[in-house]
């Protein structure tokens, strides 16, 4: 500022002006203060040829220019960053996955939790705090409080009553020992669906369907105890019989794998204990890449990748078709994906929890550490197979001469026929 005030003539305002301009980088307004600059320089006595010089260097180091006291506070909290991370991955990773709150940066986390061998517990009613806390070496509990619809409040409320009176047996004694503030109906789901009980080894669908019972029998069973109604009865029980009655599940559907992998993802952002794409994981092994991976490629390089949609919405262009913006997660990350009018055929396609594979163009923001997608081609994952040319046996001489052959050519002929099939002199191929 001093510079361009003595050189130039800049008032203070004006100097703060350039300052800006050059720490924000805008060039545009960098291009209206040049000639100010030189010829205020230049009617001072300064050379003209040396002040264009000095402009120049300014230029270049707009570029790149950044404020030094940032500089020293950003590198003094990398380097210790670095080495807590190094030294304390447990206590890093657990602040880390407390703190954050974006879906697609958490699965980031995750994956770099891998590569130091640290695993992530799923949410257990009975060893979960509030928030994610280390449980052993190499191993982090998932915090209560970071399920959705579970909330902060309710999570401390748990976690103190367990502390002060026990363990909890099912959602049944849960009900009854907190109140309906910490302990309602979308609570409780929330924890089902996160497999907070799977302990108890029943179904998450048979606990689900269970849930109103439970809070309506905890909740009268829990005023009884506030009012004293019960005390004589109970006395009079044994505690073996009162559990047995607390442990009336009605009986209900189980949850098949999908539906139980759809709720995680519901209250959770991502899957915990599996997930949909490994029921195809040797037809895509090869032929996709991980979402994780595209950070390291270029922008506009094309590439085909699965995953599942979900945030899905529609929009119509000015011409009156549709295009759609959605996410697609896989096993390593989620990202962003833009589907034109041209490329979307059949936008009935772009469900919630649907498996596609997605054919397109990749963008790389380098700053933000973000991909997005323009999608050239997206089909259902179930078709992947639709792209096999062939299928190749390869028998040794044994197998032909045993009849293994020749049952192998009359299944292909009953059910897509033999194209053709050649003997060479160490073994049979048979091409369907």
């Amino acid at each position: 500022m001093f510079m361009a005030n003595i050189l130039s003539g800049f008032t203070m305002a004006e100097a703060d002006t350039l300052r800006k301009a050059i720490g924000k980088k805008k060039a545009d307004v960098m291009a209206k203060m040049k000639d100010r600059f030189i010829n205020g320089a230049v009617e001072k006595g300064f050379s003209k040829e040396k002040i264009s010089q000095l402009w120049d260097d300014i230029e270049k180091f707009a570029s790149y220019s950044f404020n030094k006291s940032h500089s020293t506070a950003y590198a003094y909290l990398t380097y210790w960053t670095a080495y807590i991370k190094t030294y304390y991955p447990e206590e890093f990773f657990a602040v880390k996955l407390t703190t954050e709150k974006n879906d697609d940066k958490f699965l980031n986390i995750l994956n770099d939790m891998k590569d130091f061998g640290i695993e992530l517990l799923p949410p257990h009613i009975n060893k979960s705090l509030s928030e994610f806390a280390i449980e052993e070496k190499g191993k982090i509990r998932f915090g209560l409080a970071r399920i959705k619809n579970v909330g902060e409040s309710s999570a401390k409320a748990i976690v103190e009553e367990r502390i002060k009176n026990g363990e909890y047996h099912d959602i049944f004694d849960i009900a009854e020992r907190l109140d309906s503030k910490n302990m309602n109906k979308r609570v409780l789901e929330a924890l089902i669906k996160a497999g907070a009980f799977d302990f108890t080894e029943v179904d998450r669908g048979v606990m689900l369907h269970n849930i109103d019972k439970a809070l309506t029998s905890g909740q009268k069973q829990r005023q009884s105890k506030l009012s004293g109604q019960n005390s004589l009865l109970g006395l009079m029980m044994k505690p073996e019989e009162t559990k047995t009655a607390v442990l009336s599940y009605n009986d209900a559907p189980h949850l098949t794998e999908r539906e139980k992998l759809d709720y995680e993802k519901e209250v959770l952002g991502f899957y915990i204990s599996g997930h949909p794409l490994k029921a195809y994981q040797k037809e895509l092994k090869g032929r996709v890449l991980p979402i994780a991976s595209l950070i390291t490629r270029k922008s506009r390089d094309r590439v085909k990748v699965a995953g599942v949609i979900s945030n899905v919405k529609k929009k119509k262009t000015r011409s009156g078709n549709t295009m759609a913006v959605f996410q697609l997660q896989d096993e390593t990350g989620i990202m962003d994906v833009r589907a034109f009018p041209e490329n979307l055929e059949d936008s009935s396609i772009l469900e919630e929890n649907k498996l596609v594979i997605i054919e397109g163009s990749i963008e790389i923001n380098e700053e933000q550490e973000e991909v997005s997608m323009n999608a050239n081609n997206i089909i259902p994952v179930e078709y992947i197979n639709r792209e096999v040319k062939y299928v190749r046996f390869i028998l040794s001489k044994e197998d032909v001469e045993n009849g293994t052959a020749e049952k192998i050519k009359q299944l292909c002929k009953k059910f897509q026929g033999i194209k053709r099939y050649f003997r060479d002199k160490r073994r049979w191929k048979i091409l369907v």
